[in-house]
């Protein structure tokens, strides 16, 4: 029986392809797709903050009272995106495909965590 199981997953092996030259291309078509998708997420973020920069802006110059605080808050958060955009941008343009696997994963739960720390200064923001 171990001899079967040897046969079956050298075969696997075999016929899979699995190779290093073939690793190292999953590698790196995984790592160009993550900065695709960040790039996109960020420039979107960066045309966001940048809307709401200019309305709150513009806005909050012929409002009164609550009106004006809300354009100015808006304005505020607006300037806030956009640099973190701009940030994210800059350092993405920076960035160097990782040597190993285990690289990947620390830089995507680095990413998995600020961006669940973001979701909770969202809540917070809203509960106040």
């Amino acid at each position: 029986m171990k001899i079967h199981a040897y046969l079956v997953l050298s075969g696997c092996l075999i016929f899979s392809g699995a190779s290093a030259q073939n690793l190292k291309d999953d590698f790196n078509t995984y790592f160009t797709a993550s900065n695709k998708i960040q790039k996109k997420g960020l420039t979107t973020l960066g045309i966001w903050g940048s809307a709401n920069l200019i309305s709150g802006l513009a806005l909050g110059a012929g409002a009164n009272g609550s009106d004006r605080y809300f354009h100015q808050m808006n304005a505020g958060w607006g300037g806030v995106n956009l640099a973190l955009s701009g940030i994210g941008l800059w350092q993405l343009s920076r960035a160097e495909m990782p040597v190993k696997p285990g690289d990947i994963y620390r830089d995507q739960a680095k990413l998995h965590n600020i961006l669940i720390f973001n979701a909770g200064l969202d809540v917070g923001y809203i509960a106040t």
